[in-house]
């Protein structure tokens, strides 16, 4: 599998000065081009360092560790986010 140069991004992001907001968005970017391309494992990482308390980390949380057969991870995530938003 040829992997998207995220890492490369990722360590220029970490060196660049970026807003929380944009450092979010980046992660979001490379978990999701992780997740498109199936490494669902180097998904996690991104979705993992994006934190717990955003909404799209925790979609990203739950959809990757149901990919992974982490069935009871991907259910705590999901009740955390109908706790957030509702049903």
């Amino acid at each position: 599998m040829v992997r998207p140069s995220s890492h490369k991004l990722a360590g220029q992001a970490a060196r660049n000065p970026a807003t929380e907001d944009t450092r979010r968005v980046e992660l979001g970017f490379i978990a999701a081009t992780y997740y498109l391309l199936g490494d669902f494992k180097g998904a996690l990482s991104y979705c993992e360092s994006s934190g717990e308390e955003d909404l799209d980390a925790q979609a990203c949380l739950a959809g990757t560790h149901d990919k992974l057969g982490r069935q009871s991870d991907a259910e705590a995530m999901l009740t955390k986010m109908r706790a957030r938003v509702g049903d």
